[in-house]
């Protein structure tokens, strides 16, 4: 089950980060709710289910900080932009069958 874990720079939301003018306010943070409202759901029946649950939250799903993401592309610790891309680059889901997300 994945959640995407990101905000987006909105310094006049209401809830914003008053150091970095982040805030989360595109819906990421009911993503996450969800993915642990399924992973309580499941605890009553993994018993009859074959196989595992992964709870991924995945990070850097805004396409924001560009300069700083293409500073890291430049230094090799990075490849792609988006968090799904580099994960599935870097090996995390080759054991993972199936993955679902709600957005």
């Amino acid at each position: 089950m994945v959640g995407e874990l990101d905000a987006i720079l909105c310094p006049r939301h209401p809830r914003a980060d008053d150091l970095t003018g982040a805030a989360h306010c595109c819906g990421h943070n009911v993503q996450i709710a969800n993915m642990f409202a399924v992973a309580m759901g499941l605890q009553a029946v993994m018993d009859e289910l074959a196989g595992d649950v992964v709870l991924f939250a995945v990070p850097a799903e805004e396409m924001i900080e560009i300069d700083y993401r293409n500073k890291l592309r430049e230094q090799g610790k990075l490849k792609y932009m988006g968090g799904k891309q580099q994960l599935i680059y870097e090996g995390a889901f080759d054991d993972i069958d199936m993955a679902m997300q709600m957005h």
